[in-house]
């Protein structure tokens, strides 16, 4: 697909579906949730819990079908709530633990992914929450210890090999710093810096070295702009979340900030776009430490935040004049009070949308979900009926059933209207019998029995009979001759 556009009717279409076994996250004890990444056709997905945790590779083939791709593990004991924080760019990735904070630096080669670094929690302290980001040899690491923030850039050398260094450290009394690297920039969010939030943008340097390049302060007080940033191109969307519901109740509970620039030059605030809650019992579920701008994504012309509460997610497109306006939303209706949107990410026209499905007390998860979300495609969206593919079927939506060359039968039908593989019986041939279709017995010259018939009924083979007309005679003869000769 091209990518995102804007027009009045944008409709996202959800493409697929990953359950987690909710027992994997660690969520009831701890508070610790999962978080996803994306990169081209490559997803990774997190998935903590307090013995250790998971972190799944998807990977999206030409067929357009979304499949397993392994997992990434740890060498070692497992640390806990591992793949608390995760980035992937190409077959490099980076994987971060809390309670103690680790976190690895990945290299896949040959299909296999092998540590290269790990800062453990002699470096990043033991706290609660974390942020990743990795881009061309650069990676940031934000991490909570006992009350206070620090960040450390881990980069790589010309010969390959990684290294470490702090650029804040020991940050007192605030939310986690939201982190970002691009091809040429990386981004640190200071959610509660002069009360307002500030985001901090630094050039990469030939040997991945970081130069300070801007400051962008926030524009309302106690938002906590910069709680998470992401970047694509000459466009970026900043979080910013208050840590308190606004009062009265009808005033927005956290923004979500685009930026813009031209080429070469400074970024600035273009505009911004959050949920507005209705009313106090919008407010009661898990309260508003989960709320707009906690996760927010970016691709092309697309922004998006996941509203954590209700699980819902906003969107925000350009169209393609400098001009962004609200484009609906993703996930599931906000009145789903027991869904929690955790995070999201955005690659290549995608949308990766990671909620939990919570009990009505909202103590224990029923369900981990991983929604992806492309374009609104021509066909009525959300519709999944029967796709038969190679003599198979499983239920997709049309345009993933016609992309990997199925027939897509409509809601109306069953997988049981698949027409089936084609009928073998057995077939008599000069060799002998075997099972074979209508089409590929009469390519053999054998004779197709009726359906049932053993292969005792076919006619005894006189090997004699080398021309098959049921007699040895001199054609037989003249047919030997004709092959006489050295064997090849």
């Amino acid at each position: 697909m091209a990518g995102w556009t804007f027009d009045e009717q944008f409709k996202t279409v959800h493409v697929g579906r990953w359950n987690v076994q909710p027992e994997l996250l660690g969520y009831a004890s701890s508070g610790v949730f999962g978080s996803v990444d994306a990169d081209g056709d490559r997803v990774l997905v997190g998935i903590p819990n307090a013995d250790g945790g998971e972190v799944w590779v998807l990977q999206r083939y030409e067929s357009g079908m979304w499949e397993w791709g392994g997992e990434i593990e740890f060498a070692g004991a497992v640390p806990p709530y591992w793949g608390a924080a995760v980035s992937i760019d190409g077959s490099t990735a980076v994987v971060g633990s809390v309670q103690p904070n680790t976190a690895t630096i990945f290299e896949e080669v040959g299909g296999v992914w092998t540590q290269q670094i790990t800062l453990d929690s002699t470096v990043l302290g033991s706290g609660s929450d974390m942020r990743v980001s990795m881009c061309d040899g650069v990676a940031l690491v934000s991490a909570s210890n006992a009350g206070t923030v620090g960040v450390w850039a881990v980069t790589q050398d010309a010969s390959g090999g990684w290294t470490s260094a702090p650029i804040h450290t020991g940050v007192q009394l605030t939310p986690i710093f939201g982190v970002h690297v691009s091809e040429t920039q990386a981004f640190i969010g200071r959610p509660a810096h002069n009360d307002v939030g500030m985001l901090e943008v630094y050039s990469i340097n030939s040997d991945n070295s970081l130069s300070l390049y801007q400051y962008i302060d926030g524009t309302t007080t106690l938002e906590g702009f910069g709680a998470d940033v992401d970047v694509d191109g000459l466009n970026a969307v900043v979080g910013a979340y208050k840590m308190l519901p606004s009062a009265p109740f009808s005033v927005i509970n956290g923004n979500a900030y685009i930026l813009t620039r031209e080429a070469n030059t400074a970024w600035s605030i273009d505009s911004s776009f959050q949920y507005q809650v209705a009313s106090v019992d919008e407010l009661v579920f898990l309260g508003p430490m989960l709320t707009t701008g906690k996760s927010v994504a970016i691709d092309g012309t697309i922004a998006a935040t996941g509203f954590n509460f209700g699980g819902t997610g906003l969107l925000r497109a350009s169209d393609g004049s400098g001009v962004w306006h609200d484009a609906g939303r993703f996930g599931p209706a906000p009145t789903a009070q027991q869904t929690v949107m955790i995070d999201c990410a955005m690659s290549e026209g995608r949308l990766f949308a990671y909620s939990l499905q919570l009990s009505a007390d909202g103590m224990q998860v029923v369900a981990v979900n991983l929604d992806v979300y492309e374009q609104g495609w021509p066909a009525e969206p959300g519709i999944f009926a029967p796709c038969c593919l190679n003599y198979d079927c499983t239920m997709e939506l049309v345009n993933v059933c016609e992309d990997a060359g199925g027939t897509w039968l409509g809601e109306e039908a069953a997988c049981a209207d698949c027409p089936g593989p084609p009928e073998e019986r057995s077939c008599c041939v000069l060799s002998g019998c075997i099972s074979l279709t209508q089409a590929d017995c009469a390519a053999l010259s054998g004779v197709w029995l009726n359906a049932g018939e053993p292969c005792v009924s076919c006619p005894p083979v006189c090997q004699e009979d080398l021309n098959g007309d049921g007699a040895v005679s001199v054609d037989d003869l003249l047919m030997l001759m004709s092959m006489w000769g050295p064997c090849p």
